[in-house]
C-alpha cells in the first residue's frame, strides 16, 4: 500500500521590526512567514515548492509579500525597519 498526499503550509522564520503597520495603526514586531506547497509519501514531505514570504502584522494579519528568502533575511538582521515597510498591502490569512 502506497500512502502519499500534498498540501500547503506556512510557518515562521523570523521577525522583523518595529514597523508600524498602515492598516491598524499599530506598531510592533512583524512575522517573518515562509508558505510552501508540499508533496508528502508515507507522511514525510519529500517535495517543496511555490515558496513564498510575507512580513505580517500580529494584530490584524496585513502585510507585505517580500520578493525572496534571501529579502527575507537582510530585514530580519536589520537593527530597525525605521518604522515601515515598502511595498504594497496583502492580507494573507
Amino acid at each position: 500500500m502506497l500512502v502519499y498526499g500534498w498540501g500547503k503550509g506556512a510557518r515562521e522564520i523570523g521577525t522583523v521590526g518595529p514597523v508600524c503597520c498602515s492598516h491598524c495603526q499599530t506598531t510592533g514586531h512583524w512575522s517573518v512567514i515562509e508558505t510552501s506547497r508540499h508533496a508528502t509519501l508515507y507522511f514525510i514531505k519529500v517535495a517543496r515548492w511555490s515558496k513564498q514570504y510575507f512580513a505580517a502584522c500580529p494584530r490584524c494579519d496585513s502585510g507585505i509579500e517580500l520578493r525572496d528568502r534571501e529579502h527575507a533575511q537582510q530585514l530580519m538582521s536589520a537593527p530597525s525597519t525605521a518604522g515601515s515597510l515598502p511595498g504594497p498591502a496583502v492580507n494573507h490569512g
